[in-house]
Parts: structure tokens; sequence; C-alpha cells
């Protein structure tokens, strides 16, 4: 339970300070470029732009709403040393939670800028050996 709780509480603390403002500031830039396409040749197509932006911004919601409600399990979990219910509650609350936090985490590294992105790549880590 304790290492579920750090765990956690680590994760929330890299999405909420670097993970989702570098998914925002990302999504911003996309529908920057969007808007100087559309209005400085009209004829140019910023769709991809869009699309991208409506996905790294559809996914930082999703991301932003799993990390709200793991903070709420962390708030109402029992005291870790409370036996076989304390640990349930973890695997069953913290631990699903974070596995869907760590999806979401995945799936938006794949959409954002390598440079925007705050920490090491997994292509990174495998290409750096």
């Amino acid at each position: 339970c304790k290492v579920s709780a750090i765990e956690a509480s680590t994760l929330l603390d890299m999405v909420q300070r670097h993970i989702l403002p570098a998914a925002s500031a990302y999504a911003d830039r996309l529908t920057q470029t969007a808007f100087h396409k559309e209005n400085s040749v009209p004829a140019l197509s910023a769709r991809m732009e869009k699309t991208l932006a409506q996905r790294v911004t559809d996914l930082g919601e999703k991301l932003f709403d799993t990390c709200e409600a793991l903070h709420a399990a962390l708030s109402d979990a029992p005291a870790a040393d409370s036996g076989i219910d304390a640990a349930r509650y973890y695997r069953d609350e913290v631990v699903a939670l974070t596995q869907k936090a760590g999806e979401l985490i995945g799936r938006l590294e794949s959409l954002v800028d390598a440079k925007a992105w705050p920490y090491p790549t997994y292509a990174d880590i495998l290409f750096s050996v």
C-alpha cells in the first residue's frame, strides 16, 4: 500500500507539473500554426494541426480526469497498515487508476513533439544504450 501510494503521488506530481503543461503547450502551438496557415494562405489546409490538437486535448482532458480520480482515491484510502482491506482498495482503486494514467501518458507521448515532451521518450531510452 505504501509503495502504491508513493508511486501514485509521484505520478500525480509528474503529470500535473510537467506532462499536462507540455501537452497543453503543444496543442496551443498546433492551433497557432493552424490559425496562421488559414489566415496567411486560405487555400492551405490546417486539418492535420487541428486533428492533432484535438487528439492531444482530448487525451489531456482524460488524463486530467484520471488524475483527479486518483487524487480522490488517495485521499479516501484507508490507512496503509489496515490489512487486507487496504491492500484490496489500493489494488482496485489506486493501482488501477495509476495504470490507466500510464496508458494515457503513453498515448500522449506518441502525439506530442519530442522536443516538447518533458521526459525521455521510450525511443530515447531504447536507442541511447
